[in-house]
């Protein structure tokens, strides 16, 4: 990382003095490199704990900052000479994000072929110096990599690669210097590590490794754990970040014919493709008897290279030990975030060893897994090791809303093995309309109906949640159920929220079968009554504006039949306008200041009409 705000030297040096962890912050803006290079082995050599917290949070900022090259090479070199596993561990990951090469498309004349040829090429980053001149005697030499042509010069000289830039004096500093002309690219700084000493640095930290190997396998293992588990998915975005990272690619891939490494980058070999790279560590012998280890870094890792490796040494040298795992053991695997840790979880959940002692609560958060192959497995382990009694219809009919059509296949299998024996039963099955799954929602949706109609008890509203549901099939199911049951179809309830609803299938289904039912009913019955009234709200036509009053009208001249004709008022009182509407409830309130019932009844039905002494009020 490279920038970052100045910081004070007297400031800085009263905070190490203190032992305070803010001296990171201070000396991560320092840029004064004589201060810089006495900082070095005074914090690598202080005892107290905050320096170590301070050194750890430097090299994982990245080493990458102006002016930080004295004080990253001394620190470096002490911990190397120190045998500091630990910081050059830090030191490996740190480093394999120093150089970051970008992928090119350019075109080159094939003199053999006689044409064009169009490649990609990994190409250093621009804002780098490539290296630093070598001197010859009392002068210096440079090469350009492009023409060939060797300068000598008496100046110093930082050369850049790239078009459009240019060595020469600067008129307003009257200094030697590299200027950019329109290229929009940064110049290079000098401040900052060269591009061959970035790459040196890298196979430095590799080699300390590398000769850890050489005492033991066990110390070798032991010392890059904790430096694969520390690489993330964002040091390794693209495949060029991966071929940059010369620690990563030389632990995992050792032995492979597959890449190119040379001192200034991993490249394909001719003829390859990264599609062909397969594993081959480096001391393949150290993850070997390690199955622990191994469980461990496939679920810490946050980078996916890393977890591939944990899974392939895993299925490579610990088959048998991974069959008849632990239920402690597999259950993490399920759980964890990233498919490929989930996929050998479900590769040996079938000979796991202790899952029909899971609890319910384990059972229920692995089928929340999204990963559909892995969730397959786990419903075959459910059926097997679990039984419905254990769950509560609750549970059942929530697994049948899951977006998943096993999991909702198995909680509606789970719901309708239940006797249903209550009103609130009935109320939390009514939950199978909002199932995701439309063949789970048909069937559960047909099973429900079914059972409100073997229910004596059931009440018109239950079905009322099925004509309010959002989906299509629900309500044509909800619609069929009531000219199936004379309980559903005649309930005034269901007529009204079928007028009601904003669905334009319910709605033109009540328009149909009220028309064909009005010349039915007799004209003084109450039903006759509703069906008249319903229509010219839809109708539109001029019985709409008399609709209010006719029904005002009728509980006043038959009070006895006030409770069945009290919701349509309410039902035509929002459905007029409102002159209509005055005079409705004009004809109402001179019946109810006569009749306490009734006034009682209207308060009750109606809350949205208040009475204030012979007035009502909206």
């Amino acid at each position: 990382m490279s920038g970052g705000t100045a910081s004070s030297s007297l400031l800085l040096d009263e905070l190490l003095d203190a032992g305070d962890v803010r001296a990171l912050a201070e000396l991560l803006g320092a840029r004064t490199q004589k201060k810089l290079a006495s900082l070095a082995q005074r914090l690598f050599t202080e005892s107290r704990p905050f320096a170590r917290q301070v050194l750890i949070g430097y090299i994982d900022d990245g080493c990458d900052r102006p002016g930080h090259r004295v004080f990253v090479k001394t620190l470096f070199k002490a911990a190397e000479k120190a045998n500091d596993v630990e910081l050059m561990g830090h030191f490996a990951v740190a480093f394999d994000r120093l150089v970051r090469r970008r992928l090119v498309t350019q075109s080159r004349w094939d003199w053999q072929a006689r044409r064009g040829v169009t490649e990609q090429v990994l190409r250093e980053p621009a804002d780098l110096v490539p290296r630093l001149p070598r001197w010859k005697g009392a002068r210096r030499t440079y090469t350009n990599p492009l023409s060939g042509v060797t300068t000598r010069m008496r100046r110093p000289y930082i050369p850049l690669v790239g078009p459009h830039r240019r060595w020469g004096r600067n008129p307003s500093t009257n200094r030697w210097e590299t200027t950019n002309h329109g290229g929009g690219e940064e110049r290079a700084d000098p401040l900052r590590f060269t591009f061959s000493t970035r790459r040196y640095l890298q196979r430095r930290t590799w080699r300390f490794f590398r000769k850890l190997s050489k005492q033991s396998a066990f110390d070798y293992r032991q010392a890059v754990l904790p430096v694969l588990a520390r690489f993330r998915d964002d040091h390794l975005a693209s495949t060029e970040a991966l071929l940059d990272a010369w620690f990563l690619v030389h632990a995992l891939y050792a032995g492979t014919d597959v890449l190119d490494r040379a001192p200034l980058g991993i490249k394909v070999a001719a003829g390859k493709a990264l599609k062909d790279l397969q594993f081959t560590p480096f001391a393949p012998d150290a993850w070997k008897d390690c199955l622990e280890v191994l469980l461990t870094l496939a679920l810490t890792a946050q980078a996916r290279p890393v977890r591939r490796f944990a899974v392939w040494a895993l299925e490579t040298h610990h088959a048998v030990q991974l069959d008849g795992l632990p239920a402690a053991r597999l259950i993490p695997l399920l759980k964890s975030p990233h498919e490929e840790v989930q996929r050998l979880g479900a590769k040996v959940l079938s000979t796991a060893k202790g899952l029909e002692a899971l609890p319910i609560s384990d059972w229920l958060e692995l089928l929340s897994i999204t990963n559909p192959e892995v969730l397959t497995q786990v419903c075959a382990a459910v059926k097997v090791h679990v039984a419905p009694t254990r769950l509560s219809l609750e549970q059942c009919v929530q697994l049948a809303c899951a977006r998943a059509a096993p999991v909702a296949e198995l909680g509606l299998s789970w719901a309708k093995a239940r006797p249903v024996r209550t009103a609130k039963e009935l109320e939390t099955l009514l939950k199978l309309r909002n199932a995701e799954a439309p063949h789970v929602r048909q069937e559960g949706v047909e099973w429900v109906a079914q059972q409100l109609i073997l229910e004596d008890a059931a009440r018109p509203l239950l079905v009322r949640e099925l004509l309010d549901a959002r989906h299509v099939d629900v309500r044509k199911t909800a619609m069929e159920l009531m000219q199936r049951d004379s309980r559903f179809g005649e309930a005034v309830e269901l007529w009204l929220a079928m007028s009601e609803t904003p669905y334009a299938d319910v709605r033109d289904r009540f328009l149909v079968d009220f028309e064909a039912r009005e010349a039915k009913f007799s004209p003084d019955t109450l039903q006759r009554v509703w069906a008249t009234t319903l229509l010219s709200v839809h109708r539109g036509s001029r019985a709409k504006r008399h609709a209010a009053r006719q029904v005002a009208d009728r509980m006043v001249q038959k009070p006895e039949e006030a409770q069945g004709l009290v919701k349509l008022l309410g039902y035509t009182l929002r459905s007029v306008r409102h002159a209509e509407r005055r005079a409705a409830l004009a004809q109402v309130v001179r019946a109810a200041t006569r009749d306490s019932t009734l006034k009682e009844l209207l308060s009750r039905e109606l809350p949205e009409l208040r009475f204030v002494g012979d007035e009502v009020t909206e």
